[in-house]
């Protein structure tokens, strides 16, 4: 989990600008978002916050929490006086405070996304556009890890087998981005053309760089291994069983940025 000192960075990252450095409560904004969010501080200076950091306004509640309830901790009523913009609420005290919906974030990924999600629902709400963003904020987040929309995709294209070999345990195969993740633009991190299904030899060997794939789908391999090919279960003749037009433009980038020779 992150804490509240990662959030803030990662917030800066993303484009936001510190508007209000309160102990509690540092207040961040971005100009293409209707609502501010808050990061919980600690009342030393300087140290982390670990519980649910994250305080987003209420009204986010029901396009949020839905899509984190089953993943992370969160509390829908965190009081503080330094949460301004957000509205009011008795708290347990009997005192009328401004309150916020407080949650865990599980990685930079997770808060990439809720930023994602709080953009979406700044336009219109019920608007074909807001919900069409909100189905593709969560297969993001779900392609990420992959799972979902993504994962789907690969085993159906592959007919529930490794991409190479004829493992069909689906259970262990892992849908690999054949562009890196962190090196794709959601277009490319959703295209079934970005992805192989792989066994999970093959899915480490593939991510480290140590094979690749020829655009006629033969596998590539580099010295580091050629001396372990047996071992690990690689042979010259082994090669994708499908391949298409649309693999090589990705292919051709994991040969020249990944692929170690």
């Amino acid at each position: 989990m992150l804490d509240s000192i990662s959030i803030a960075k990662g917030l800066v990252q993303l484009g936001f600008t510190l508007a209000k450095d309160n102990v509690r409560a540092q207040k961040f904004t971005r100009h293409d978002l209707t609502h501010p969010v808050y990061v919980k501080t600690a009342s030393q200076r300087g140290k982390p916050m670990y519980k649910m950091p994250l305080v987003l306004h209420p009204a986010l509640q029901g396009s949020v929490l839905p899509l984190v309830r089953d993943k992370v901790n969160f509390n829908s009523n965190w009081n503080n006086s330094n949460l301004v913009e957000f509205p009011k609420a008795v708290n347990k005290n009997g005192k009328f405070q401004h309150y916020g919906l407080a949650l865990d974030v599980v990685d930079h990924e997770m808060l990439r996304w809720i930023i994602s999600s709080l953009q979406a629902n700044s336009l219109p709400v019920g608007s074909e556009a807001n919900a069409s963003h909100e189905t593709e904020i969560e297969a993001l987040y779900q392609a990420r890890r992959g799972q979902g929309v993504f994962r789907e995709k690969l085993l159906k294209y592959w007919q529930q087998t490794c991409s190479v070999s004829d493992i069909s345990l689906t259970g262990i195969l892992k849908a690999s981005h054949i562009k890196p993740w962190s090196e794709s633009n959601d277009t490319e991190r959703l295209d079934l053309y970005n992805g192989l299904l792989l066994n999970p030899t093959l899915d480490a060997l593939f991510d480290k760089g140590l094979i690749t794939f020829s655009n006629d789908g033969g596998v590539l391999h580099g010295k580091t291994v050629e001396s372990q090919l047996g071992a690990l279960g690689i042979n010259e003749t082994m090669r994708l069983k499908r391949i298409e037009e649309k693999h090589l433009k990705y292919l051709s980038w994991h040969r020249a940025n990944v692929f170690v020779g």
